[in-house]
């Protein structure tokens, strides 16, 4: 993946999906993040969902806009930006990417 040449810590993106049953229906998530490596992404997710979620998690480098998590939930200009964002991780413009979106089947009964 090219890399602008900027200083500081080399950061990638990541991709991370959850799908859990939740109280009468199920839970499905997708997480994208700008992050020096896995665990940062760990530890944001636990931050932001708790951390029992992070054992659910699939996390890749970088994005795939054919995963089936992506086409559900991600628009195709989201898509665009975040294949953009994989491409070049150290433009200045994207500098603290973060994007998180859940979709909630089902609910209360």
């Amino acid at each position: 993946m090219p890399r602008s040449d900027h200083s500081g810590p080399q950061l990638e993106l990541y991709s991370t999906t959850v799908a859990v049953g939740a109280p009468n229906g199920m839970l499905t998530i997708f997480h994208a993040m700008l992050a020096s490596g896995p665990e940062q992404v760990l530890a944001r997710i636990a931050e932001r969902l708790g951390t029992p979620i992070t054992q659910l998690v699939a996390i890749e480098r970088g994005f795939d806009p054919a995963n089936p998590f992506a086409q559900m939930l991600v628009s195709d200009e989201m898509r665009k930006l975040l294949c953009e964002v994989a491409s070049d991780p150290g433009s200045p413009l994207i500098q603290g990417f973060e994007l998180l979106l859940d979709h909630r089947l089902g609910g209360a009964g």
